[in-house]
């Protein structure tokens, strides 16, 4: 049974509390003062308190703000606990209400789907959260989850095998490759055969310069052998190349009809689909319900299955 030390209970408050909770959230004191109508010198001093409780650094100063030590990454869930459960036995519980909030909403999502997500989200923003705003980061990868777990990202929009225990998935859009070309194409009429797939000048997708989407392996699988004449990192610079040239791109058919001058043919074998799902930690936030809503509907064109 762990003994209770009864005096840095005493040295703790709920405003210590929330001022911990906002640095691990915002990593800027300037950004925590205004949220909590605090000076910087009463943060400062706060931080203080929190550093000789706590008995870490808690935050370094680096170029961008602060950093969290890992002392304070592992506080971060303990703390924001405690603040619900606190928020709970007074019976204020905040509900989040898009008309009147002013929260900058963090999301983590690779730049394909910011392409067809961000236009959409603006205008649910505008009309539904006026004064509520949301930065979208680039975030692929497993280091996107660390950036959620350290509190850096309030969602992250993408696709993992498997997940930690303390966050959960819901899908929000699927979609399917096709094999994007110009219209008028020279050698593409309605039907692509594997013959002539695997004779087309291709462009392949490769955000890492050497990095593989999980397409080519199923490709190799399908014993099809493409033709690649150019890797590049990005869909746009892929679909620069594929109007204005014979060559061609296997990409989500979403984003090809959201480009509008390239047309989608139906690949000769079937390749899994693309699952999306939207992650966040496992607590109760009535914004990150909200937000997770507006995404869904963003991607209303395509139904989850």
């Amino acid at each position: 049974m762990n003994v209770i030390n009864n005096t840095k209970i005493r040295q703790l408050d709920f405003t210590l509390l929330l001022i911990l909770n906002g640095l691990i959230r915002h990593r800027k004191t300037v950004t925590v003062a205004t949220e909590l109508g605090l000076s910087q010198s009463a943060i400062s001093h706060a931080l203080a308190r929190l550093r000789e409780l706590f008995s870490d650094p808690l935050f370094i100063r680096h170029s961008h703000g602060l950093r969290p030590t890992q002392r304070a990454l592992d506080l971060a869930p303990y703390v924001e606990h405690l603040l619900e459960e606190a928020a709970s036995a007074i019976g204020s519980t905040e509900t989040f209400n898009p008309m009147t909030s002013t929260r900058e909403f963090r999301i983590g999502m690779s730049e394909y789907l910011a392409s067809i997500i961000a236009g959409p989200l603006f205008r649910k923003f505008s009309l539904m959260a006026p004064d509520a705003s949301f930065t979208i980061k680039s975030s692929i990868g497993a280091e996107s989850l660390d950036e959620l777990d350290g509190y850096q990202l309030d969602l992250l929009v993408g696709n993992f095998n498997s997940l930690p225990p303390h966050l959960s998935s819901v899908g929000i859009y699927s979609d399917k490759f096709v094999l994007a070309a110009r219209p008028d194409h020279p050698s593409i009429n309605q039907r692509v055969s594997r013959k002539l797939l695997e004779s087309l000048s291709h462009v392949a997708i490769s955000p890492g310069g050497d990095r593989k989407l999980f397409t080519d392996d199923q490709l190799s699988r399908a014993m099809i052998k493409r033709t690649i004449k150019a890797r590049v990192a990005r869909f746009h610079i892929a679909f620069e190349i594929v109007r204005n040239t014979d060559a061609v791109v296997i990409a989500p058919q979403l984003l090809v009809k959201q480009d509008g001058r390239l047309k989608g043919f139906n690949l000769p074998i079937k390749l899994d689909p693309i699952n999306v799902y939207a992650i966040r930690r496992r607590q109760e936030d009535t914004g990150a319900d909200w937000l997770v809503d507006q995404l869904s509907d963003c991607f209303q064109y395509n139904s989850f299955s």
